[in-house]
């Protein structure tokens, strides 16, 4: 038990010595500051990765960091000038890329916030692109890029806004100013909507039938050209024999079927020019007799 106790005791005054011995060391407090700074990024850097974040461009700027450290150590034990100040340039730009990826995280997050907002009186479709092209730069550790292209797409809200206002403005301009119109000159606006409305009432029948004819007459036309066209295939197959079998066959094949199509179409409109017909000639008894 007494071996025990002298032992702890010893190593008690060894452990005193060591820290009184390293205190004393040439640069010791820097030496402890340097490795309670990469101690502090390292465990940042862990909880950054658990947290999802990529920490590929921290790493390489971290084994950057080891090295100067190593560096100076090195130098240290041989009695040569460390570079400290190397170091600590280092340091802060490595706790400065964890304060920007910390930052554009939450720009990103409040940025996607303000989209959802701003969908219901604008077209978010470009914003949104410019949202996403600002989270790849982020997944990509450059966050330098990303907080400027969440700035861009902030400013592409707002112009999206304002343009949107100038249109509701204009908008209701013209909606006031066609109610005005409306009101003062309601009597024309109606002769214009009715008058017309009026003779097609009257006339309706004598204008279907004048497009049913011209319908007639166009589709007519085309039966003329086929059968022309059929006559000039038997005019080359016959006599001059410039024209294959099969092709000849083939033409006049759809030709003909073309035909009777358009001759069906000229039926149904003509057995609808007929019952038009027929109204009109009831119509014009029912008044006779009436007369």
């Amino acid at each position: 038990m007494e071996r025990k106790i002298v032992s702890l005791i010893l190593l008690l005054l060894l452990a005193l010595f060591v820290f009184a011995a390293d205190s004393n060391l040439p640069y010791s407090e820097e030496r402890q500051s340097s490795v309670a700074r990469i101690n502090s990024i390292k465990e940042t850097m862990d909880v950054m990765e658990q947290s999802g974040f990529s920490v590929t461009r921290l790493n390489d700027e971290f084994f950057v960091l080891r090295q100067i450290h190593e560096n100076n150590l090195f130098k240290i034990n041989n009695g040569a000038v460390p570079d400290f100040e190397a170091f600590n340039e280092r340091a802060v730009t490595i706790e400065k890329i964890i304060a920007d990826a910390y930052q554009v995280k939450d720009e990103l997050f409040a940025l996607n916030n303000a989209l959802n907002a701003a969908e219901a009186e604008i077209n978010i479709s470009e914003p949104k692109e410019m949202y996403l092209e600002a989270e790849k730069e982020f997944i990509d550790e450059r966050y330098e890029i990303a907080i400027q292209k969440i700035d861009a797409t902030y400013e592409k809200i707002i112009e999206l806004q304002g343009v949107q206002a100038k249109a509701n403005a204009a908008y209701e301009a013209a909606r006031k100013n066609i109610s005005t119109f409306l009101i003062d000159n309601w009597a024309i606006v109606s002769a214009v909507i009715i008058i017309p409305l009026f003779i097609y009432l009257i006339f309706r029948r004598k204008i279907k039938r004048h497009f049913i004819k011209r319908k007639i007459e166009s589709i007519e036309f085309e039966i003329n050209v086929l059968k022309n066209e059929i006559k000039r295939a038997q005019e080359v197959y016959f006599v001059k024999g410039s024209l294959s079998e099969g092709e000849y066959s083939i033409k006049v094949k759809l030709y003909g079927e073309k035909i009777r199509d358009l001759n069906r179409q000229v039926a149904v409109l003509q057995e609808a020019l007929e019952k038009l017909s027929t109204k009109r000639n009831n119509k014009q008894k029912s008044l006779s007799r009436t007369k």
